[in-house]
């Protein structure tokens, strides 16, 4: 009996021992966990931390948009050295390249324009909206700008002062996917440069 009460005596007193190392080892692990609150929660180590996190967000925004306009088609030659014509867009119904009245007076404006200025060089391009394939779109821009150019030519421009370019769907003015995103996508632009 005597030995049962020892044993249970040292097994109680280990017992005490060890829930006091575990005592504390969790107080030491709560002083570190108060002291990294404390670290992150100081005002002055906040806004430090703060402002480097967004001074990373900010470069990194600025790279992606580095990056985006590295990889933009270009425009040939360089769009600054272009100006849009008085009625830069003339819009087309889907799938056609025929014009319209509306853009048959708008172009007409242009040519006026052009007449007074024989100096001038033009530049047309065709664009699409998003459906049809890459192939489809570019060719359908090329009759869109070349209905343009068919016109001016018509109404009294050289014909050698006009260049025309297509990009298909690689340059929407609108990024929608509704009938009026496309419908403002499927256009020709008229730039004029003294070249």
């Amino acid at each position: 009996m005597m030995r049962t009460f020892l044993f249970f005596a040292v097994f109680l007193a280990a017992g005490f021992g060890l829930a006091g190392m575990e005592t504390r080892g969790q107080n030491a692990a709560a002083a570190r966990l108060g002291a990294d609150l404390a670290e992150t929660t100081h005002p002055d180590i906040f806004r430090a931390k703060l402002k480097k996190k967004v001074k990373k967000t900010a470069e990194a925004i600025t790279q992606k948009k580095e990056e985006k306009a590295k990889n933009l088609p270009m425009r040939t030659p360089m769009l600054s050295l272009w100006k849009a014509l008085p009625i830069k867009s003339v819009y087309f119904d889907y799938n056609m390249w025929n014009l319209k009245p509306v853009a048959q007076q708008g172009i007409s404006v242009n040519i006026d324009f052009l007449k007074s200025n024989p100096e001038c060089y033009i530049l047309i391009e065709g664009h699409c909206d998003e459906r049809g394939t890459p192939e489809y779109n570019i060719a359908l821009g090329d009759q869109r700008a070349n209905a343009v150019k068919t016109f001016m030519v018509e109404g009294g421009v050289a014909e050698e002062r006009i260049t025309t370019k297509s990009w298909g769907e690689e340059l929407p003015v609108d990024l929608g996917h509704s009938e009026d995103a496309w419908g403002r996508n499927r256009r020709a632009e008229m730039y004029f440069s003294k070249l």
